[in-house]
Protein backbone atom coordinates (compact mmCIF):
# COMPACT_ATOMS: atom_id res chain seq x y z
CA UNK A 1 0.00 0.00 0.00
CA UNK A 2 1.55 3.39 -1.21
CA UNK A 3 0.46 5.82 1.35
CA UNK A 4 0.61 9.49 0.38
CA UNK A 5 2.87 12.26 2.59
CA UNK A 6 -0.05 14.25 2.52
CA UNK A 7 -2.18 11.51 4.37
CA UNK A 8 -0.18 11.31 6.96
CA UNK A 9 -0.21 15.16 7.47
CA UNK A 10 -4.39 15.15 6.86
CA UNK A 11 -4.92 16.07 10.68
CA UNK A 12 -2.80 18.87 11.23
CA UNK A 13 -3.42 20.61 7.77
CA UNK A 14 -7.44 20.65 7.53
CA UNK A 15 -9.53 23.80 8.42
CA UNK A 16 -10.83 21.57 11.81
CA UNK A 17 -7.74 21.27 12.98
CA UNK A 18 -7.40 23.57 15.45
CA UNK A 19 -10.86 23.29 16.59
CA UNK A 20 -10.69 22.00 20.69
CA UNK A 21 -10.70 18.00 20.45
CA UNK A 22 -13.24 18.06 22.63
CA UNK A 23 -16.36 19.44 20.46
CA UNK A 24 -15.02 17.21 17.88
CA UNK A 25 -15.10 13.91 20.18
CA UNK A 26 -18.73 14.94 21.22
CA UNK A 27 -19.70 15.66 17.96
CA UNK A 28 -18.11 12.67 15.98
CA UNK A 29 -19.31 10.26 18.98
CA UNK A 30 -22.57 11.38 18.93
CA UNK A 31 -22.58 10.49 15.33
CA UNK A 32 -20.98 7.23 16.41
CA UNK A 33 -23.83 6.55 18.60
CA UNK A 34 -26.32 7.18 16.71
CA UNK A 35 -25.05 5.18 13.66
CA UNK A 36 -24.93 1.98 15.74
CA UNK A 37 -28.15 2.21 17.68
CA UNK A 38 -31.15 0.05 16.22
CA UNK A 39 -32.82 2.77 13.81
CA UNK A 40 -34.06 2.34 10.50
CA UNK A 41 -31.44 2.26 7.52
CA UNK A 42 -32.18 5.35 6.57
CA UNK A 43 -30.55 6.85 9.65
CA UNK A 44 -26.93 5.24 9.78
CA UNK A 45 -26.88 6.25 6.26
CA UNK A 46 -27.66 10.00 6.46
CA UNK A 47 -24.89 9.95 9.18
CA UNK A 48 -22.68 8.50 6.70
CA UNK A 49 -23.54 11.74 4.23
CA UNK A 50 -23.90 14.35 7.06
CA UNK A 51 -20.41 13.32 8.27
CA UNK A 52 -18.73 13.06 4.22
CA UNK A 53 -20.53 16.78 4.31
CA UNK A 54 -18.69 17.89 7.15
CA UNK A 55 -15.45 16.30 5.99
CA UNK A 56 -15.05 17.41 2.84
CA UNK A 57 -16.90 21.04 2.94
CA UNK A 58 -16.29 21.90 6.42
CA UNK A 59 -12.60 20.73 6.86
CA UNK A 60 -11.69 21.10 3.07
CA UNK A 61 -10.67 17.11 2.88
CA UNK A 62 -10.98 16.07 -0.80
CA UNK A 63 -13.75 14.00 -1.38
CA UNK A 64 -11.35 11.39 -3.61
CA UNK A 65 -8.91 11.08 -0.32
CA UNK A 66 -12.64 10.61 1.84
CA UNK A 67 -13.06 7.95 -0.23
CA UNK A 68 -10.23 6.11 -0.32
CA UNK A 69 -9.92 5.75 3.33
CA UNK A 70 -13.93 4.18 3.41
CA UNK A 71 -13.17 1.89 0.58
CA UNK A 72 -11.29 -0.85 3.71
CA UNK A 73 -13.91 -0.88 6.12
CA UNK A 74 -17.08 -1.10 3.44
CA UNK A 75 -15.17 -3.95 1.40
CA UNK A 76 -14.45 -5.90 4.46
CA UNK A 77 -18.11 -5.49 5.62
CA UNK A 78 -19.49 -5.95 1.95
CA UNK A 79 -17.81 -9.36 1.89
CA UNK A 80 -19.23 -10.80 4.79
CA UNK A 81 -22.75 -9.24 3.99
CA UNK A 82 -22.32 -11.57 1.03
CA UNK A 83 -22.05 -14.59 3.08
CA UNK A 84 -25.46 -13.34 5.81
CA UNK A 85 -27.34 -12.82 2.56
CA UNK A 86 -26.72 -16.23 1.39
CA UNK A 87 -26.83 -18.47 4.65
CA UNK A 88 -30.23 -17.22 5.78
CA UNK A 89 -33.48 -16.18 4.29
CA UNK A 90 -33.82 -12.39 6.11
CA UNK A 91 -30.10 -12.42 5.59
CA UNK A 92 -30.14 -9.92 2.78
CA UNK A 93 -32.18 -7.37 5.15
CA UNK A 94 -29.77 -7.89 8.08
CA UNK A 95 -26.74 -7.74 5.45
CA UNK A 96 -28.44 -4.37 4.58
CA UNK A 97 -28.33 -3.11 7.90
CA UNK A 98 -25.16 -3.93 8.71
CA UNK A 99 -23.68 -2.31 6.09
CA UNK A 100 -25.59 0.96 6.22
CA UNK A 101 -24.50 0.86 10.09
CA UNK A 102 -20.46 0.40 9.13
CA UNK A 103 -20.50 3.19 6.95
CA UNK A 104 -22.03 5.47 9.41
CA UNK A 105 -19.65 4.75 12.01
CA UNK A 106 -17.00 4.53 9.92
CA UNK A 107 -17.58 7.90 8.44
CA UNK A 108 -17.93 9.05 12.31
CA UNK A 109 -14.70 7.34 13.01
CA UNK A 110 -12.68 9.09 10.21
CA UNK A 111 -14.38 12.13 10.43
CA UNK A 112 -12.41 12.70 13.93
CA UNK A 113 -9.17 10.89 13.16
CA UNK A 114 -9.10 12.86 9.71
CA UNK A 115 -9.38 16.44 11.64
CA UNK A 116 -8.00 15.38 15.13
CA UNK A 117 -3.93 14.91 15.46
CA UNK A 118 -2.88 11.99 17.59
CA UNK A 119 -1.77 13.98 20.35
CA UNK A 120 -4.43 15.86 21.14
CA UNK A 121 -6.83 12.63 21.05
CA UNK A 122 -4.29 10.93 23.88
CA UNK A 123 -4.83 14.15 25.77
CA UNK A 124 -8.50 13.06 25.94
CA UNK A 125 -7.97 10.25 28.10
CA UNK A 126 -8.58 10.80 31.96
CA UNK A 127 -6.35 12.05 34.15
CA UNK A 128 -5.77 9.05 36.39
CA UNK A 129 -2.56 7.01 36.92
CA UNK A 130 -3.28 4.09 34.60
CA UNK A 131 -4.23 6.42 32.15
CA UNK A 132 -1.21 8.58 32.29
CA UNK A 133 0.95 5.52 31.80
CA UNK A 134 -0.51 4.54 28.58
CA UNK A 135 -0.61 8.21 27.40
CA UNK A 136 3.27 8.18 27.30
CA UNK A 137 3.46 5.15 25.94
CA UNK A 138 0.77 5.61 23.67
CA UNK A 139 2.83 9.37 22.88
CA UNK A 140 6.64 7.53 22.77
CA UNK A 141 4.79 4.99 19.88
CA UNK A 142 3.37 7.58 18.32
CA UNK A 143 6.55 9.82 18.14
CA UNK A 144 8.55 6.58 16.85
CA UNK A 145 6.37 5.73 13.57
CA UNK A 146 5.53 9.46 12.80
CA UNK A 147 9.76 9.27 12.72
CA UNK A 148 10.09 6.47 10.91
CA UNK A 149 7.25 7.26 8.16
CA UNK A 150 8.66 10.26 7.95
CA UNK A 151 12.03 9.21 7.35
CA UNK A 152 10.91 6.53 4.57
CA UNK A 153 9.20 8.84 2.66
CA UNK A 154 12.44 11.05 2.81
CA UNK A 155 14.23 8.35 1.28
CA UNK A 156 11.60 7.31 -1.27
CA UNK A 157 11.22 10.88 -2.51
CA UNK A 158 15.37 11.00 -2.51
CA UNK A 159 15.55 7.90 -4.56
CA UNK A 160 13.31 9.37 -6.93
CA UNK A 161 14.79 11.65 -7.54
CA UNK A 162 18.35 10.35 -8.30
CA UNK A 163 16.60 8.33 -10.04
CA UNK A 164 14.95 11.18 -12.54
CA UNK A 165 11.50 10.90 -11.63
CA UNK A 166 11.04 7.28 -12.28
CA UNK A 167 9.48 4.44 -10.53
CA UNK A 168 11.59 4.40 -7.09
CA UNK A 169 10.31 0.93 -6.63
CA UNK A 170 12.23 -0.31 -9.85
CA UNK A 171 15.45 0.99 -8.42
CA UNK A 172 18.50 -1.21 -8.80
CA UNK A 173 18.94 -2.97 -5.28
CA UNK A 174 16.09 -0.81 -3.52
CA UNK A 175 14.32 -2.60 -1.32
CA UNK A 176 17.93 -3.77 0.19
CA UNK A 177 19.38 -0.54 0.86
CA UNK A 178 16.06 0.91 2.06
CA UNK A 179 16.48 -1.71 4.52
CA UNK A 180 19.40 -0.65 5.70
CA UNK A 181 19.18 2.42 5.28
CA UNK A 182 16.02 2.93 7.57
CA UNK A 183 17.52 0.57 9.99
CA UNK A 184 20.55 2.67 10.25
CA UNK A 185 18.14 6.14 10.62
CA UNK A 186 15.75 4.15 13.57
CA UNK A 187 18.56 3.38 15.31
CA UNK A 188 19.53 6.97 15.24
CA UNK A 189 15.67 7.70 15.91
CA UNK A 190 15.85 5.85 18.70
CA UNK A 191 18.73 7.19 20.50
CA UNK A 192 17.20 10.32 20.34
CA UNK A 193 14.26 9.97 22.01
CA UNK A 194 15.94 8.13 24.88
CA UNK A 195 17.96 11.01 25.46
CA UNK A 196 14.86 13.23 25.18
CA UNK A 197 13.31 11.27 27.71
CA UNK A 198 16.63 10.68 30.03
CA UNK A 199 17.01 14.65 30.02
CA UNK A 200 13.62 15.03 31.03
CA UNK A 201 14.04 13.19 34.23
CA UNK A 202 13.24 9.29 32.65
CA UNK A 203 15.39 6.97 35.08
CA UNK A 204 14.23 3.78 33.57
CA UNK A 205 12.16 2.86 36.19
CA UNK A 206 8.21 3.04 36.15
CA UNK A 207 6.61 4.73 39.36
CA UNK A 208 4.18 2.30 40.88
CA UNK A 209 1.73 2.59 44.07
CA UNK A 210 1.13 -0.54 45.70
CA UNK A 211 -2.46 -1.52 46.17
CA UNK A 212 -4.84 0.16 49.03
CA UNK A 213 -5.23 -2.86 51.10
CA UNK A 214 -1.75 -3.08 51.60
CA UNK A 215 -1.23 0.39 52.74
CA UNK A 216 -1.43 1.47 56.48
Amino acid sequence: MHIEPGLLLLPYSNRWSAVPAKRKAALCGFLLVTAIAPFPVAVPLTIGLVAGLLACLGAGIRLHTWAELLVAPLLFTAAGGVVIALSSPHGTVVAAHTLARVFGAASATLLLATTTPVLDLLALLPASRGFRTLHALFTLSYRAVAALCGAGLEMINAIRVRNLGQSWRNAPGFYGSFAGALAIRSLEKARRSEIGIELRGFTSRMPYLPPLRGRQ
